[in-house]
């Protein structure tokens, strides 16, 4: 407008279609960014989970196996076995419990021995004395027979 003087209209406008198809390819590539960590971390979570369990198993193994072969060992010392022994090398508290329970059995197979040795004599005692009196018996029965005579 010049003064009163209508010249013309002049329109002018900003297309948004442009700038909102870049929006959305950009939204659609953060998604897939953000599903593509999500996975990622989803590997990850399930890869910690499976080397935990394998990590857990393993350490129980380690843990459980000495303690197996201990207690078959005890029971086998139980049943007369006098001769076995615990043969761990873990290198911690078992191999050490393993160590203890050997030297109890081989207390305990020389306490047996000794005992053996000490039953033995008790019995060549009690044969010796049983032999002693039966000769001591006869030897009365005899003494009195010539007395009476």
């Amino acid at each position: 407008m010049d003064g009163a003087d209508y010249l013309g209209t002049i329109r002018y406008g900003i297309s948004m279609a442009r700038t909102e198809l870049v929006v959305r390819q950009e939204v659609d590539r953060a998604k897939q960014s953000l599903l593509h960590l999500l996975s990622l971390l989803a590997l990850i979570g399930i890869g910690g989970i499976v080397l935990g369990v394998v990590s857990i198993r393993r350490m129980a193994h380690q843990i459980t196996e000495p303690l197996s072969e201990l207690a078959c060992v005890s029971d086998e010392l139980a049943h007369g076995n006098r001769s076995i022994r615990a043969l761990i090398s873990s290198g911690d508290e078992i191999e050490q419990l393993a160590r203890t329970f050997n030297a109890m059995a081989d207390a305990n197979e020389h306490a047996m021995q000794k005992l053996e040795v000490k039953t033995a004599e008790a019995l060549e005692a009690s044969r010796l004395k049983s032999e002693f009196l039966a000769n001591m018996s006869h030897e009365i029965r005899t003494q009195i027979g010539r007395a009476h005579v």
